[in-house]
């Protein structure tokens, strides 16, 4: 079987943000890529991400494939792998030295929690750790956030935080990409998680209905 392929011109580097579970003749291909250019492959953040894609069957993902400029079968291709450590991916976030970063945040139930990733106080300017990413703030937004984390009223808080949105949304801060279901399975013998059932259990709070599990034996 052959696979004919269209003629596009090589480029010197190539983002890879698409995944597949199969590997074939008829599996699309990105590029080409230049001899000697770069390939950047963007890894999802785990496995739940595939299991619930309905495409790709397996439950885990490779990259699609890259083809290479002027590469034909039985060539040999010398990869240099570049690697970004977790610490220093998260140094360039918090420093301000990136044009886009993906990963996850806001994973609280009450907004006052992601206070600190919205004030104007911890906007500290490009190449000073600041806890707004994206140092991005507005008279507005301090307005809401401040409003939002003193008062003592369910009302006010919510215009607050209503209002905050509009405000994120309006500056395009934030690109929301999924939101992942999450599942607790756990078998017949534990008992009591009826707490589980009622509350939110997906975010980073403390998981304190953990210590009333017990098993019946």
């Amino acid at each position: 079987m052959t696979t004919q392929l269209t003629q596009q011109q090589a480029q010197d580097h190539v983002l890879v943000d698409r995944y597949t579970d199969i590997v074939g003749p008829s599996t699309e291909m990105l590029g080409p890529v230049k001899d000697g250019g770069r390939i950047e492959y963007l890894t999802v953040p785990g496995c739940w991400g595939p299991m619930i894609t309905p495409s790709i069957r397996s439950g885990h993902e490779v990259s699609l494939p890259v083809r290479v400029e002027g590469a034909r079968i039985r060539d040999a291709v010398a990869l240099h792998i570049e690697t970004l450590e977790q610490t220093a991916y998260i140094t360039k976030i918090a420093t301000g030295d990136y044009q886009a970063a993906y990963f996850r945040n806001y994973g609280y139930p009450d907004p006052d929690q992601d206070y600190y990733f919205w004030s104007a106080s911890t906007a500290k300017g490009v190449g000073t750790i600041s806890i707004n990413f994206t140092q991005y703030t507005t008279p507005e937004m301090e307005k809401d956030v401040t409003g939002g984390r003193t008062s003592g009223f369910a009302n006010i808080r919510k215009q607050s935080y209503d209002d905050l949105v509009k405000q994120l949304n309006a500056g395009f801060t934030n690109i929301w990409l999924y939101r992942t279901p999450y599942s607790f399975i756990a078998d017949k013998a534990v008992k009591g998680l009826n707490p589980a059932r009622e509350i939110s259990f997906a975010n980073y709070q403390p998981k304190t209905w953990l210590g009333g599990l017990w098993l019946d034996q």
